[in-house]
């Protein structure tokens, strides 16, 4: 590669990094008013009901991450766990039922408390929570 090529790679590079990293949201400070959202009507959670007979796993991938999966065929769904001393934290979760199964999975095996939750927002689907409180 000649040094004009590696120049224009590096700064494509170095745009797309300015560019993603400013797509993000930041804390500018501002105090957020909660109480426009006090009274607001809130669905009801329909992954809430039990879902005893939905299969569940959590498999290690490699040291202290794991994939956790929930359903069967098509509709399985899956994400990870990192497990650490402090805690864990899961990815995208699924459903309220299995979130619940997740936590005390992870309290049981590793015996840490799920300590963050990343939940993907999806333009097909309602925004899952799953967090059990």
């Amino acid at each position: 590669m000649s040094v004009s090529n590696s120049i224009v790679a590096a700064l494509v590079i170095a745009a797309g990094a300015m560019w993603h990293a400013n797509a993000f949201a930041a804390d500018d400070g501002i105090a957020l008013d909660r109480a426009q959202y006090a009274n607001r009507p809130l669905l009801p959670d329909f992954t809430g009901a039990d879902c005893p007979d939905n299969p569940r796993g959590l498999e290690q991938i490699k040291g202290n991450l794991y994939r956790h999966t929930t359903g069967v065929g098509l509709a399985v769904h899956s994400g990870l766990v990192l497990v650490a001393n402090e805690g864990a934290l899961v990815i995208d979760l699924a459903m309220t039922c299995t979130a619940t199964w997740l936590k005390d999975e992870i309290k049981r095996r590793f015996n840490v408390p799920v300590q963050y939750v990343v939940s993907r927002a999806r333009r097909s689907h309602q925004r899952r929570s799953g967090v059990p409180e």
